[in-house]
Order: structure tokens, then sequence, then C-alpha cells
């Protein structure tokens, strides 16, 4: 009988642990309010998750002969709406006499995007020390839309709504967009042409360039090709092909850092601007230039010389000559004493004496830049 009952405890007991570790989580939430301080209309109390963030009203309350500068914990601060919350939180309402009010003139690219047929509400001003409202998403066929930026490099995110404190002059937001499919397309930096679809067109935008490639004679430099973001330099024998350099992004490839390492050590060679006029060229043009890495190089390649359109165009310019299949495509560092090159002809990467790599007139530097 003990023994039955000791079981059947046994049991109980593992079904209360069972029970026990079938519960839920907890979830703790908080309590977000507006005070509009006379404003209308007074936006509803948010139940935020904890760590969650709350969610900005729009539109913002409105209030006669005053202007509405932003949401504060303090009565001075403009609240950061993307602060994760974790306490019960009374957001009130600063403004600013209307009389008064000063602004900063906003300007948006939208880097080949349009603004929304229905639900446009961009804003062309903002108030000095306000916040800048986000707009509705422009659109861009066959791309996604993916934020607004302060700068045509595309590198700092705006989080709205937009604090303007810091704000000293009138001021552009540059859309960034998504090709679908999973390529970023990257804009040009500074240049005349840009080539897309087989087809060249005037376009000048600003962004990141995704890497040039040099070809260069020992003998002469006539006949170089740059791919590239500046037409002409050098004495005019850099050919243009594209303002971007080129227009594909390669997502597939790896170890791009490895061309930073070789440029470092090409840097310290005897004559290294005379043997590579590529790196001697592209180091005055800013930081960030450097071999590709094998990948890279193969997958460019590859995109260059079975692209027939890209060929066409290049004789079309005046002066222009097609690409050439060069014996060996220089790229980065395998050793101390040698350096991976590609074989275009043999679709195969090999490994060649430095030395050789540096100064054989059927050898093409490419160089990639972000």
């Amino acid at each position: 009988m003990k023994k039955i009952l000791f079981i059947a405890l046994m049991g109980i007991v593992a079904m209360g642990l069972a029970s026990c570790g079938d519960k839920e989580e907890v979830k703790t939430y908080f309590t977000v309010t507006f005070d509009a301080d006379g404003g209308t209309p007074v936006p509803e109390a948010q139940r935020v998750e904890e760590g969650k963030t709350a969610v900005a009203p729009s539109p913002a309350p409105v209030k006669t002969g005053f202007v509405f500068v932003a949401w504060t914990t303090d009565g001075t601060n403009a609240y950061n709406f993307q602060t994760p919350v974790t306490r019960d939180l009374t957001l009130r309402a600063k403004w600013q006499a209307e009389a008064v009010a000063e602004y900063w003139q906003v300007a948006w690219e939208l880097n080949g995007g349009a603004w929304p047929a229905e639900g446009d509400n961009h804003a062309t001003q903002v108030l000095k020390g306000g916040t800048l409202a986000e707009p509705a998403p422009p659109t861009k066929a066959n791309h996604t839309f993916e934020g607004w930026y302060k700068e045509a490099a595309l590198t700092n995110k705006v989080d709205f709504p937009y604090d303007v404190s810091d704000v000293t002059a009138n001021f552009t937001l540059y859309a960034k967009w998504k090709e679908e499919g999973g390529t970023v397309t990257e804009s040009p930096k500074i240049g005349d042409y840009y080539y897309s679809d087989g087809s060249f067109s005037k376009e000048l935008n600003n962004g990141k360039t995704c890497m040039g490639i040099v070809v260069r004679e020992k003998t002469a430099q006539q006949n170089g090709l740059v791919v590239s973001h500046d037409v002409k330099d050098a004495g005019g024998w850099w050919m243009p092909v594209t303002a971007t350099g080129f227009v594909y992004k390669l997502t597939n490839a790896k170890n791009e850092n490895d061309g930073a390492k070789n440029l470092e050590i090409i840097k310290k060679w005897n004559n290294w601007k005379k043997w590579y006029p590529a790196f001697s060229w592209c180091t005055q043009k800013g930081n960030g230039w450097y071999l590709p890495a094998i990948n890279e190089l193969k997958t460019l390649c590859d995109l260059l010389f079975e692209n027939a359109a890209l060929n066409a165009r290049l004789e079309a310019i005046p002066g222009g000559k097609p690409l050439v299949l060069p014996q060996y495509w220089s790229s980065t560092e395998k050793s101390d004493r040698t350096a991976y090159v590609y074989v275009p002809q043999l679709k195969s990467v090999i490994a060649r004496n430095k030395t050789y790599a540096q100064s054989s007139n059927v050898s093409t530097r490419a160089v990639r830049a972000f």
C-alpha cells in the first residue's frame, strides 16, 4: 500500500512540475500617456510591452497661435521614440509661439523614386529645434524603399520623428532603395555616364562606387581603360565606361579585405606609382580603394567579357575601344611573394610571382571601392 501511495504521490508531483513548465512567460506592459497641453486632438494612451518602443502620434496636435515642436518628458528635449520603454511615461507636447517661429527648409532626394499619388504628406520645412515627421514612403518600380538617410552616401539612417535640434542649416534627406531580388542598387558617385541594361544615359547622382577597372600597358598608356567615377584624368588616356564603376553589386564574393592588405604591401615597393598607375590614381581619390578579392575578380571578369552589349557601347564612345582579353587579372595576396591572378581564357585562378604580376604587359590591374 505504501508503495502505491508513493507512486501516486510522485505522479502528482510530476504533473505539478509539468504544469509549471507549461506556463507562458508573463509579459510586463507600461502605459505611455500623451499630454497635448491644450492642443487637439489628444492622442490615445499606448500600452507598450517592456523593452518595445512607443509610436509617435500622427498627425501631431495643433494649437491656435502656436507651432508644435516635439513630445518631451522634461518640457525641453525631444523624446526619442526609438528608446525602449521600461516604465510608465507621460509625454507632454512642447509648443512655440507662431509669431517667433523659425524654420529649416527640407529637401527630399528621391533617387529615382516618386511620392505616392495619394497620401503624399512630406514636409518642406521643419521648425528649428523641433522634430520632422516621417512622410508616406515613396515608390520606385522594381525596388523596395529602405528609408531616409542624412547624406548622399547613404551612411546614416534617419529615425523618425527626426530631432533637428543639432541641425544648423537647411538640409536634404536621401532615399535608399533595394532592388527586388536582393541586390542593393548603388547610385553613381560622380560622373557623366551611367551604364545599365545595355545603354548609357546622362545621370548625375551621389552614392557608393561599386568598383573600378584599370587596364595598363607596360610600354604605353594609350588604349588604357578605366571603369570608375571620373571621365577624364591622367592626360586623357582614361576612357569612360560608366561613372559608377561596374553596375553589378557582387554579393557572393568573400574576403574583400584581402585587397586592402595587398594595397598596403604594394605601396611599400619602389616605383609602385609607376608600375601600378591604377592604385596611384585611386588613392588620390580617397580611402577605400583596393584590389578585389579573387572571387570578386572572377565574377567581375566573367560579367565583363560575356557582356557583348557593353563592348558595343564602348566602341560607340568617341575614342573608345572594346575590352580585350588579357592573360592575367591581378588580385589579392596569396603570400608575401605571390599574388592570386585570374585567367579569363581558362576560367581559373592561379598564383603568380608578384614581380611578374607587377610588371607584365599582359596583366590588368583591377581595383575595387566601396
